[in-house]
């Protein structure tokens, strides 16, 4: 798989996992990419490590995954993709988290992404849950979170280039990527105004009344305990009015104890970790 044009879409039992992927299919149609539908076990993590020397591990596995292939396949089932090129890649590990960022990390994917909650209107407020927030602050890659309303047939995509005060390097790569985003969707780019681009409330209003259907922000700088709050980009979350796409600060590093504690399948198996 061609790393640069790959999207992973993040598969979770608890909604939006078909949004996802029909937001997924719309931009690989249009990017030529190839989408990995990609769920996470966390129920037998303890296994991971025993499965080298323990048979009996290794078998609680395989089961896990033969468990999780059913559901992956009745949403793949649920898209008309016959154009597509649809994988799929389950993970054994102690958090979704754990397993994302090893995956990201063997795949790059050009974006991961997720369903917020299925058929959400677009001008619901959401109640944030903790494990969406820590999602968010420790993806190792730009993530697309969908809300699973339509977008128009040429998206329109708004950048708020200081939001959230990012550096220059996370600017060039909220640039770089929205634009190439948008040239192949044959979208509209929508210029922020300034006064609207610092505090979300003042950004929802501006996209909800220029209708646009991705708002491109940077994620927060990375904290030193991930239990630290980070009520701007929390209250975005909560009340922007379209899908929002996150762009990292910048690579997070990933513990080799995490990597090791992380099993997967992937089908195909090309770039299994």
């Amino acid at each position: 798989m061609d790393a640069a044009t790959s999207i992973l879409v993040l598969v979770d039992r608890s909604g939006g996992a078909q949004a996802a992927l029909q937001k997924a299919s719309v931009l690989a149609r249009h990017l030529g990419a190839v989408i990995e539908l990609f769920s996470c076990d966390t129920d037998h993590a303890s296994a991971v490590a025993r499965q080298a020397s323990d048979p009996a591990a290794k078998r609680v596995i395989e089961a896990c995954f033969d468990d999780n292939a059913s559901y992956r396949e009745a949403l793949r089932g649920s898209v008309v993709a016959r154009d597509l090129d649809i994988r799929q890649c389950v993970a054994c590990a102690a958090s979704i988290i754990d397993g994302l960022a090893a995956r990201v990390e063997a795949l790059s994917p050009m974006l991961v992404v997720r369903g917020v909650v299925e058929g959400a209107s677009s001008g619901a407020h959401l109640t944030l849950r903790p494990e969406l927030v820590q999602l968010v602050k420790q993806v190792t890659a730009p993530i697309l979170l969908t809300r699973g309303g339509p977008w128009a047939p040429s998206p329109r995509f708004a950048m708020a280039p200081t939001f959230n005060a990012p550096d220059a390097a996370t600017q060039a790569r909220m640039i770089a990527l929205t634009q190439h985003l948008n040239s192949g969707c044959g979208g509209s780019l929508i210029e922020v105004e300034e006064g609207a681009s610092h505090h979300p409330q003042a950004l929802c209003e501006f996209v909800s009344h220029r209708q646009a259907d991705i708002l491109v922000v940077a994620g927060c700088p990375q904290p030193k305990s991930f239990a630290t709050r980070a009520p701007e980009l929390e209250g975005l979350l909560t009340a922007a009015p379209c899908d929002l796409l996150i762009v990292p600060r910048g690579p997070i590093a990933s513990s080799m104890i995490a990597r090791l504690s992380v099993a997967f399948r992937a089908n195909p198996s090309h770039r299994d970790p």
